[in-house]
């Protein structure tokens, strides 16, 4: 089989795929909007202890998972937190997730600030803090069966 025919056999397999998934999530009922490239990442498992500053000098929105029975740690900001905060603990603090329960949860890379404020949510408080080098936020999370889930 020479290369051209293998490359065509492999781009018709491609589609053909793709053709599948369409029209299993349209016989779902699921609008083919609901699957974009994000709900297509791969989701990557973290530790309650996990920061953001290993995702610094990303650019987009990253997909995390927080496993249940965690344990709240460090956190400073609200809404923007200092990217050596806890992402699980700020997703708790933002109700995104529980400790219990965890959960999906997509995080937004952002330059630092010059001030984080402090405030209790959800029962957990975070510190206030000067300037800082990076933050990050939370940001829509895509499920391509239940769509888009937000954030208030």
């Amino acid at each position: 089989m020479n290369i051209r025919r293998s490359h065509r056999l492999l781009a018709h397999g491609a589609f053909f795929i793709v053709l599948a998934l369409v029209a299993v999530f349209g016989f779902l009922g699921i609008p083919s909007e609901a699957v974009t490239e994000e709900a297509t990442q791969p989701i990557t498992a973290i530790s309650w202890a996990q920061s953001a500053q290993p995702y610094r000098d990303h650019t987009g929105d990253v997909v995390l998972y927080c496993p249940g029975d965690g344990q709240v740690g460090y956190l400073a900001g609200s809404d923007i937190y200092t990217d050596d905060s806890s992402i699980c603990s700020a997703a708790v603090h933002g109700g995104l997730i529980t400790v219990e329960d965890g959960g999906a949860i997509a995080i937004r890379i952002l330059p630092g600030q010059p001030k984080y404020v402090s405030s209790t949510q959800n029962d957990v408080t975070s510190d206030a803090w000067g300037a800082w080098f990076g933050s990050f936020t939370f940001t829509v999370l895509h499920d391509p069966i239940a769509g888009a889930v937000t954030v208030d």
